[in-house]
């Protein structure tokens, strides 16, 4: 399967809208002072790293994942965004560069283009190739052998 072809397919982890939900209910346990030094995107993304991918790429398989995150997990999650809350709280003025939809974009351009040049260099290649081994056939039939 071509990198073009992966790029087709839908999948999701379906976890991350049930971490988005309890960074919510968490944060409207804090005070708006607190509020504005938290980026729950920091959070979410903490405790996204600490619990298993639950990666689905149909309806039911969607459907499946959510409710096993949502028995099965509850807990887990609960916990590594109770996690999450603190480490951010911990250095609430850390500066860090956000990701933004623009270099995520800039990313798959860059992929693209790179798959491009791979097809490119793949023709140069097999036309080398070709032409080195016609050569090397006229090469020996006209009786020059440099072995």
């Amino acid at each position: 399967m071509s990198a073009s072809e992966f790029s087709q397919i839908v999948y999701r982890n379906a976890i991350e809208p049930i971490v988005i939900q309890e960074v919510e209910q968490q944060l409207q346990n804090l005070s708006p002072n607190i509020l504005q030094y938290i980026n729950s995107a920091q959070i979410i993304a903490y405790a996204l790293n600490r619990l298993p991918a639950l990666y689905a790429t149909s309806k039911e398989g969607w459907n499946a994942q959510q409710l096993r995150a949502q028995k099965q997990m509850k807990e887990e999650i609960y916990i590594a965004v109770r996690q999450g809350l603190a480490a951010v709280q911990r250095d609430p003025l850390k500066i860090s560069t956000p990701l933004l939809l623009e270099d995520e974009l800039k990313v798959e351009t860059k992929e693209e283009t790179e798959e491009v040049g791979k097809k490119n260099l793949k023709e140069i290649t097999t036309g080398t190739r070709t032409f080195c081994q016609t050569e090397k056939h006229n090469f020996f039939i006209d009786g020059w052998d440099a072995g």
